[in-house]
């Protein structure tokens, strides 16, 4: 028969090898473990690469926007430019009326002229007036 040491060591050798059955499960999901935190830290690279390209845009639309918005006609531009045209607008009128106005007073004053000057030339010789010609 055996002696009872070596049957306690065989014992124990068994509970060692259940032992080491369960060591080698928990290394191979250990190893998955690995894998899978590989995958994950990929992905986080890539998501970092992508949102420093997204801060990026976002910085650059910033400064777009802030140049649009510094040379952008603004409302209140455009109704001061509009009543500066209205005001003009209004001037030309003003002045086209008195143009025309003032070309009608003209054409008065010339005809009148005309039939003074006519009228001179009549009565200078009845007032023995020397008649000079029409130029």
């Amino acid at each position: 028969m055996k002696d009872p040491i070596i049957k306690k060591l065989e014992n124990h050798d068994k509970k060692f090898d259940s032992i080491d059955k369960r060591f080698d499960f928990i290394d191979k999901r250990l190893d998955s473990h690995d894998q899978k935190f590989d995958k994950v830290e990929q992905h986080l690279a890539r998501h970092d690469q992508q949102l420093e390209t997204i801060a990026l845009t976002v910085v650059d639309t910033k400064e777009q926007v802030n140049d649009i918005k510094e040379t952008m006609t603004t409302k209140t531009d455009i109704a001061k430019i509009s009543n500066t045209l209205d005001v003009l607008v209004g001037l030309h009128k003003k002045t086209y009326q008195e143009l025309t106005f003032m070309g009608e007073r003209v054409r008065r004053v010339e005809e009148n002229t005309q039939i003074n000057t006519e009228d001179i030339r009549k009565i200078k010789p009845l007032v023995g007036l020397k008649v000079h010609p029409v130029k």
